[in-house]
């Protein structure tokens, strides 16, 4: 932790894990993605995650979709965020940690 967070989390402000301390809940990025990865399943598709040094990181960004019956790519550059917040599936007061 830098000195400045090391403040902040004696005081109060901010969370163990990085997030204020305003009543958001904190959901990993492992959980989310079975939670998406749960509802998508019903219209055959999928998120994955690529890697930072993937050969092809930049081409399909952080997270892109796959049609689960083809295995092709239907989706690049997926944000994940905005997408389990359209789906319903992020609720209001839970932020992703990452």
């Amino acid at each position: 932790m830098t000195k400045n967070r090391v403040s902040q989390y004696v005081r109060g402000k901010v969370s163990h894990f990085g997030a204020p301390l305003t009543g958001e809940k904190c959901v990993s990025e492992r959980t989310l993605l079975a939670r998406l990865n749960r509802i998508l399943d019903d219209d055959g598709e999928i998120i994955r995650k690529c890697g930072k040094h993937a050969r092809l990181h930049l081409a399909l960004g952080d997270y892109y979709r796959i049609n689960a019956r083809t295995k092709k790519v239907t989706a690049t550059h997926t944000d994940l965020d905005e997408y389990s917040r359209a789906w319903l599936v992020l609720k209001d007061d839970e932020v992703i940690t990452r």
